[in-house]
């Protein structure tokens, strides 16, 4: 190795304190200088690269900012500097002159580096890092494992120059980037964390487990509350198609939260000495996921337009195909129709077919509704325990940042009753960045609320948009012509055909002359309903598809008039509020 190379692969970590150095940071200055450094200063080097981690305590931070990794720099020199304590004892420290050369869009903390183990005492850096002093130098025996890290966590942030020095064959996700046919397999496949609590519930509560000696009350609810304060939603994340590295973390999350987390540690003593460290601890859930049969989860074949059709989707395929040519082109389409035509429904099901291998991170839903907002959606200022405000990002935000992460998987974000918000109000500066032609970096927008100066966002192009919108809505809001071109409409329409009835027999026991009833009656309510009223209003096929099985003649006559005078008669007494004997007169009989 040349001379050049020794020097650049020579890698540092700076954790400071200083708000003057710390603002000019987060401003987006290129040439910063860290004072106060006293350790391994001879052993610095022009040209070293350097990671800045930020740090401070809450209480003497002059502004807001989070602690962690945020740029990536060179050195550029070094200077002694010379003061007098209160005694007048010279005291020497130095000052490292730094240039950046690549700011990361938000901090990676501690926590974020949980998935590299070899990272896990990397100093400064690692979650396992005992406590160091701020404006400390640290020397890194694996600052490409750290490069890799980054472009794991932020792809297309690091410049060419340090993307140069990571070697392809220490690629920690090398199987989640590569966009291959064969590689898709491999793609995480992250357990619903509600799923893998309820299989924890029934193994703790057997008799020969934890509860012989624990008589309080252990519920899935109890148990995700506890993930969710103390651990940050993290310690029921795993991915079954990497069981080994997914329970690793979930030892490493333990061991911090054992260890350094007060507030965990305090009311686990407080409320039942010491029992919720135990319930999740190396006897019971380590102790479970050990033992826990992941195979039944795991997904083998694709998620694909038979199996919709298999659901009960009464749509042709033909169509279902042309819908998802739309969303895959346009990569925004909106399904529209009356109540009862499975909108939702059949928007999480193409969502599904999108993402082929369905799991917890890939989809996500949100519904509209009039006091829903872009502080709601993309970020907005949120009080913290100790009163002060930050920066919290939306889900939305949340999905992009996550598509970016993986950029071989696709991601679909469902937008419910989109049109019961003001969608153009909602996505703000991000409405021009859904048009599938700027689904790229070179058209990212500044925030109206940035966590830093030189921060832009931009919609990645495997993040695809579904909305739905209820046409009988009377709560509608106009949706402006910017909003509509971006996006496909569909319009679903009710559909008791052949396939209606063919799932109604095989699935509810509904022979066909009953069912012949049901449409008999449905089409004649719906003729009354256009004539009065429009298209838009009429009765969906939803209404007349039970949930369960339905028993003899008996009971489908007495299913059918509850879902008339329950269900089909309020609906019908909004749509002819001047004409209740009208309403009234309907029956099925």
């Amino acid at each position: 190795m040349n001379n050049f190379y020794r020097v650049l692969m020579s890698f540092f970590s700076i954790r400071t304190n200083d708000q003057d150095s710390i603002r000019k940071i987060l401003d987006g200055e290129e040439q910063v200088i860290i004072p106060g450094i006293t350790w391994l200063f001879d052993k610095v080097e022009n040209d070293n690269l350097v990671f800045i981690v930020l740090s401070g305590d809450e209480s003497k931070k002059e502004f807001s900012y989070s602690n962690g990794l945020k740029a990536i720099a060179k050195v550029e020199g070094k200077t002694i500097d010379e003061y007098k304590d209160k005694e007048g004892t010279k005291i020497k420290s130095y000052s490292v002159h730094l240039k950046i050369i690549s700011f990361l869009p938000k901090v990676i903390t501690k926590k974020d580096f949980y998935l590299y183990p070899d990272l896990l005492d990397c100093p400064s850096i690692g979650p396992e890092t005992k406590s160091s002093p701020n404006q400390a130098l640290g020397q890194i025996e694996s600052g490409i494992s750290v490069l890799q890290a980054v472009n794991d966590l932020y792809p297309s942030e690091l410049p060419q120059e340090l993307l140069d020095l990571i070697p392809c064959d220490l690629a920690l996700n090398k199987a989640m980037l590569k966009d291959t046919k064969n590689d898709l397999e491999k793609l995480p496949q992250i357990l619903d964390r509600e799923v893998l609590v309820g299989e924890f519930v029934k193994w703790f509560n057997k008799p020969e487990n934890f509860k012989t000696s624990y008589d309080g009350v252990i519920q899935e609810k109890v148990i995700l509350s506890w993930d969710e304060i103390f651990f940050d939603s993290k310690l029921f994340n795993i991915d079954v198609n990497d069981l080994k590295q997914s329970i690793q973390t979930v030892k490493v999350l333990k061991k911090e939260g054992d260890e350094q987390n007060e507030s965990w540690n305090s009311f686990s003593e407080y409320v039942s000495k010491g029992v919720p460290k135990a319930v999740l601890g190396d006897n019971n859930y380590l102790k479970f996921l050990d033992e826990f049969d992941f195979g039944q989860f795991i997904q083998d074949e694709k998620y694909e337009l038979k199996h919709v059709i298999e659901k009960g989707c009464f749509i042709d395929e033909n169509v279902l195909s042309n819908y998802l040519l739309q969303l895959k082109q346009k990569k925004n389409i909106i399904l529209q129709g009356p109540p009862g035509t499975g909108k939702t429904w059949l928007a999480q099901q193409l969502a599904k077919v999108i993402v082929q291998y369905p799991n917890q991170q890939n989809i996500q839903n949100v519904q509209f509704h009039p006091n829903y907002s872009y502080e709601d959606l993309i970020r907005g200022w949120r009080p913290r325990s100790d009163g002060k405000l930050e920066l919290v990002d939306g889900p939305f935000l949340a999905m992009i940042d996550l598509a970016k992460q993986y950029p071989a998987q696709s991601f679909v974000f469902i937008f419910d009753e989109i049109n019961r918000g003001d969608p153009s109000v909602i996505f703000g500066e991000m409405l021009t960045l859904l048009e599938n032609s700027k689904r790229s970096e070179q058209y990212a927008l500044s925030l109206t609320y940035r966590k830093h100066e030189l921060e832009k966002v931009y919609i990645p192009d495997n993040l695809y948009i579904i909305g739905t919108m209820n046409t009988a809505d009377k709560s509608l809001n106009h949706m402006d012509f910017a909003f509509r071109r971006r996006f496909s409409f569909f319009t679903l329409q009710p559909l008791l055909n052949d396939a209606w009835a063919s799932w109604l027999e095989k699935q509810c026991g509904i022979k066909k002359d009953f069912s012949d009833q049901i449409r008999d009656f449905v089409m004649e309510v719906n003729a009354n309903i256009e004539k009065n009223n429009g298209v838009a209003y009429m009765l969906g096929h939803s209404f007349f598809v039970p949930v369960d099985k339905v028993g003899d003649t008996a009971e489908q006559l007495l299913w059918m008039q509850n879902v008339v005078e329950n269900e089909i008669k309020p609906l019908l007494a909004e749509y002819w509020y001047d004409d209740i004997e009208k309403v009234q007169s309907i029956s099925f009989e």
